[in-house]
C-alpha cells in the first residue's frame, strides 16, 4: 500500500505520546501495549485518526506502529519492520473494529477516561486470528 505523508505518521519524540492515553494488556486483553488519542491530537497534527503499537519491548519512538483507525484498519508505515507476531496485529485491528466509536469518542474528548475503559469490549479469540 502506497502511503502519502507517512512522516506525520511516525513519532519523532517519545513526549508525543503524551498526547496518548497508554492503554496496557491487562485493559486491552491485547499482548501489546496501545497508546490511543485522548485529546484530539491527530486534528492538531492534521493526519488521520490513529493509534501507536509498543513493537516489541524498546521504549525508541522508531518501535511504535501507527495503526489507523478505520473499517478497514491498516498499519501506516509499510517500512515498519515488524517484531510482534501477525496475529498480534490482527488482534489490533480488530480491537479497533470492535471498540471504534469509543475511539473516536476518546480522541475528540466526548468521554472521559473511565468512561472509555469501563465499555471497552474485549477481542475474542476468534477474533484475534487470522
Amino acid at each position: 500500500m502506497n502511503i502519502e505523508n507517512k512522516e506525520r505518521y511516525k513519532l519523532s519524540d517519545l513526549d508525543e505520546l503524551m498526547e496518548y492515553m497508554w492503554i496496557k494488556p491487562q485493559i486491552s486483553k491485547l499482548n501489546v501495549d496501545i497508546f490511543v488519542d485522548d485529546g484530539g491530537s491527530y486534528e492538531r497534527n492534521e493526519h488521520t485518526l490513529l493509534l501507536f503499537v509498543r513493537n516489541g519491548h524498546g521504549r525508541s519512538v522508531s518501535e511504535f506502529i501507527p495503526i489507523s483507525i478505520s473499517e478497514n484498519p491498516y498499519i501506516m508505515d509499510d517500512e515498519k519492520v515488524l517484531k510482534i507476531s501477525s496475529e498480534d496485529i490482527f488482534a489490533v485491528k480488530s480491537f479497533i473494529k470492535l471498540n471504534m466509536g469509543l475511539l473516536i469518542s476518546m480522541a475528540q474528548s466526548k468521554i472521559s477516561h473511565e468512561v472509555f475503559v469501563s465499555q471497552l469490549k474485549e477481542v475474542s479469540s476468534e477474533q484475534k486470528q487470522d
